[in-house]
């Protein structure tokens, strides 16, 4: 029975390959787009009669540093095998799906039979082996602070393995700009780049005003701790500058925003683009491995290994083998979880009740609490995200990419424009600053606990209108020439939202807003003819404020409060004892 199971799967499969390679093709190049991360990916894809001959990415606006693998691999396995049956590279899905669908379409356009090519399966007759391996350190996760580790690390001549799940290096930090937060005082004076003058007293009261801004009562920060890392600062930053960097110094309102001295990382000798994230990456990687590290990506980390309660290595799965790693130390760069959706459920259940826009990157899943809580480690009590300024819905933006780019053309990522707008309640209200720090806006949605939100918009030019219109047909948009007509269409009381724009448009007019306390800088009147439109909004997430307790050595400490000797955390991984419910860039 088995055996004529087997048989008729076999068939199955031959037939389906055998339709994909007797394809025909109306010969010629063709053009299709699709949307991936930041906007759509267009492809050409030419075609001879009988065989997809060659695809070119034409142009995209996804993240350097996290876009190329899948660029580079998913074209040309779909040309090797004549096939669309193409697996998703791994840490990024969204730009691997617009690609394939984008090819897809050109395929249709040629005439080609595009379910018979997602049939057609690559044949895997490798069988799978175990190897083992040894180190002095084992880094687990190949973000900035564990590509700091393990650069320092195999520098100063350790034996260094560095284990990545995804198909690149740079986890979060490929996506930002490379901000840098320095503090310049006496404590690290040898270290010195310029004549800003600070002290650390100063600096740890600038610190508790950013924090504060949660109103939460928590004990955290750990200010001791904070006192450290701003004394190492500078020489962190020489360190940087001595593996082929160099900074240059932000503009005053970035340091004002930041409430600190802030640098930018840049790498002269490359011109691979991106940020100046993206760059000093690429550079780590490259003085990690010039120093003898070993990288192995698209293999997770799957178990630590303990003996008589010392972690002794980690058990990892790669494409093609298992292996066992025998380390004297064990580094977690794991990242957050802020993309498991159960974690976020369980450990900040106030912020994802009202939903929010997760901006994590793909491999911030808590598999690296996963590991250590198997081992015995105590996580944090109270987990928090990394904030950042408020957005339209998650459905909105998967529903149209193009809300991507309302977002940067109101100005949304820039809180001296976003600070204009006007926010409501699901019942019409105004409750809130709306030019207060992103910080507390995130904190206010959540716990204010009226949702859904939606802000109000009107005179948008008529391209960003065609934007938000895209938006009524899935009901998080809704769209009126008056503003009872506006409250109806969403549900709302009408003399409500009327009340409130009447109250906004007086204090408006005062200047001064004696309700909630808004800039006046920020305080317009709402203009007096339509079209008016409310758009649900939800606060976005970039990582989150928790993981594994460590001490000043970044040793994680057991439930006992005892460190759990050979196991260390770092970067995101580890680092709720810096804030309260609030981050600060760099």
């Amino acid at each position: 029975m088995k055996k004529g199971l087997a048989i008729l799967l076999a068939l199955m499969l031959l037939a389906a390959n055998t339709a994909a390679l007797a394809q025909a093709y109306a010969p010629g190049s063709y053009s299709a787009a699709a949307s991936g991360n930041n906007g759509d990916v267009t492809v050409s894809v030419t075609f001879t009669e009988d065989a997809i001959a060659s695809i070119e990415i034409v142009s995209h606006n996804e993240t350097a540093g996290i876009c190329e693998p899948a660029f580079e691999r998913i074209p040309a396995a779909i040309v090797e095998r004549q096939s669309l049956a193409v697996d998703a590279i791994a840490g990024a899905t969204n730009t691997s799906v617009a690609i394939l669908t984008a090819v897809e379409n050109c395929v249709s356009q040629a005439g080609g039979d595009v379910e018979a090519l997602k049939a057609v399966q690559a044949e895997d007759t490798a069988e799978r082996t175990t190897e083992q391996l040894t180190c002095d350190v084992l880094v687990v996760g190949s973000g900035l602070s564990g590509l700091m580790a393990a650069t320092a690390a195999s520098g100063a001549g350790a034996d260094v393995i560095v284990l990545e799940k995804l198909a690149s290096t740079g986890g979060s930090a490929k996506a930002s700009e490379g901000v840098f937060m320095v503090v310049e005082v006496e404590e690290n004076q040898e270290y010195h780049d310029s004549d800003f003058e600070d002290t650390l007293e100063d600096a740890i009261g600038r610190w508790r005003t950013k924090m504060d801004y949660a109103g939460k009562e928590s004990i955290y920060p750990d200010y001791d701790r904070v006192e450290i890392m701003f004394v190492e600062s500078m020489e962190t930053i020489d360190w940087i500058e001595n593996q082929g960097s160099y900074f240059y110094q932000n503009p005053q309102w970035i340091r004002d925003y930041v409430g600190m001295d802030t640098l930018n990382v840049d790498v002269a000798e490359d011109e691979g683009g991106g940020t100046g994230a993206a760059k000093l990456i690429r550079l780590l990687e490259k003085n990690m491995t010039a120093n003898g590290a070993r990288l192995y990506l698209e293999t997770p980390a799957t178990e630590l290994i303990a003996e008589n309660g010392v972690v002794t290595g980690a058990k990892a799965s790669g494409p093609d083998c298992d292996y066992i790693i025998s380390a004297k130390s064990v580094i977690l760069a794991c990242g957050g979880f802020g993309a498991n959706e159960t974690y976020m459920e369980a450990y900040v259940p106030d912020f994802t009740r009202v939903g929010y826009f997760d901006m994590s990157v793909s491999g911030n899943t808590g598999d690296g609490m996963d590991m250590a809580i198997a081992v015995g480690a105590a996580v944090y009590e109270d987990n928090w995200i990394i904030p950042t300024f408020i957005s339209p819905s998650t459905e909105l933006i998967e529903h149209n990419s193009m809300f991507l780019k309302f977002l940067d053309t109101v100005g949304l990522k820039d809180p001296e424009i976003s600070a204009d707008r006007l926010v409501v309640d699901a019942q019409g209200n105004r409750f809130m600053d709306e030019s207060s720090h992103y910080a507390v806006q995130c904190i206010d949605l959540p716990y204010y606990n009226q949702a859904p939100y939606y802000t109000l918009y009107e005179g948008l030019e008529p391209e960003l209108n065609e934007i938000l219109d895209s938006g009524i047909e899935i009901g998080e948009v809704f769209k009126a020439d008056t503003i009872g007509d506006l409250a109806l269409a969403a549900g709302m009381d009408a003399g409500t939202l009327q009340a409130t724009v009447a109250r906004y448009d007086e204090l408006a007019h005062s200047g001064v807003d004696t309700d909630f306390g808004k800039d006046a800088s920020h305080l317009f009147p709402i203009a007096e003819e339509g079209p008016y439109y409310l758009v649900r909004f939800v606060p976005v997430s970039v990582g989150t404020i928790g993981g594994v307790k460590t001490n000043e050595y970044y040793q994680v400490l057991g439930e006992d409060g005892g460190v759990i000797q050979g196991l260390y955390a770092v970067g995101e991984m580890a680092n709720r004892f810096m804030y309260n419910q609030n981050y600060v860039s760099g």
